[in-house]
């Protein structure tokens, strides 16, 4: 589509530059096709303009063969660059996308790696806060001094059961 588009633009404006620049928006058309397309729309893109150009715009008089044929292999050249160009940047903007991906990937895992670690240590330092505020507060009541034998037998054991529990938690 855009050979024929360019073709059309170019014979349209055939009375402003006659034969000279045959490949001047077949250039562009090759260009577009192998970005948008890929290589083969390229090579094809390439290919048509080549004939088209040649076929519409060169004249092959005596001895302008040659300079014909200068110009059609310097066009199917560039074209080919164009189309290499074209395939690797394509290539390489497709190697960018999946590596944006992964990199969103690994870190949204990370993200939730670091939530879940955060949600664990809240977890733990509650379930070790609570034994510890009882033996804490034993410990207090025995230090006054004011507790019968059985309220600090009833507090040792407090004490004990809450330290055995932050035990197994540790």
């Amino acid at each position: 589509l855009t050979v024929v588009l360019a073709l059309i633009l170019r014979m349209l404006l055939r009375p402003l530059l006659g034969d000279a620049s045959p490949f001047l928006l077949f250039t562009p058309a090759v260009a577009i096709s192998a970005l948008y397309g890929g290589i083969g729309p390229g090579v094809l893109a390439t290919a048509l303009s080549t004939s088209f150009g040649s076929h519409f715009f060169l004249r092959s008089t005596g001895e302008l063969v040659i300079e014909k044929w200068d110009r059609l292999i310097l066009f199917a050249v560039v074209g080919a660059v164009i189309t290499t160009s074209s395939a690797l940047l394509r290539r390489s903007r497709r190697q960018l996308s999946a590596s944006l991906w992964r990199e969103q990937k690994a870190r949204a895992m990370a993200e939730a790696a670091d939530q879940a670690k955060d949600e664990f240590l809240a977890l733990v330092s509650h379930e070790l806060r609570n034994p510890m505020n009882v033996v804490l507060g034993w410990i207090a009541a025995l230090r006054r001094d004011r507790l019968s034998p059985a309220e600090s037998q009833h507090a040792i054991d407090a004490i004990e059961r809450n330290a055995s529990m932050c035990n197994r938690l540790v």
